[in-house]
């Protein structure tokens, strides 16, 4: 996906709010709750996960996002699947691999944050998390 300069005057909030349901549509397409089964669209396009991408999608915002996904890491126990190398704590380490896991899918490193909040909290089962509620 290309990278958008939302910092420009000519980026609409409604040009952002497309793409980040873009971005929703094209990451989650083919991945499954932590549960199993595919996730639901309607699920997906939900007011609530659209404002989180989006939100999170200002340049100025990356490094509380960051943190805020730190949060939720450490708020939560470690997969059961995934293997501590115990190199900077599994934390640091899983972040790091989910971040890769969005780039990697093509996604805009303006939505990183925001689809990365999303991808643990449907895929792997991460609800542990003081904002959600």
């Amino acid at each position: 996906m290309d990278e958008v300069d939302y910092e420009s005057e000519e980026v609409s909030q409604n040009d952002v709010r497309e793409f980040a349901i873009n971005c929703l549509l094209s990451f989650f397409e083919r991945r499954e709750y932590d549960s199993g089964g595919l996730i639901q669209r309607d699920e997906l396009l939900r007011e609530e996960n659209i404002k989180i991408v989006a939100d999170y999608s200002p340049s100025h915002m990356f490094q509380d996002g960051l943190g805020l996904l730190h949060e939720v890491l450490d708020q939560n126990k470690m997969p059961d699947h995934f293997v501590d190398h115990g190199i900077g704590g599994w934390e640091i380490q899983f972040l790091i691999k989910v971040l890769l896991d969005t780039s990697r899918a093509g996604i805009s490193k303006n939505f990183a944050i925001g689809i990365t909040l999303l991808n643990l909290r449907y895929c792997y089962g991460m609800t542990q998390w003081k904002t959600w509620n």
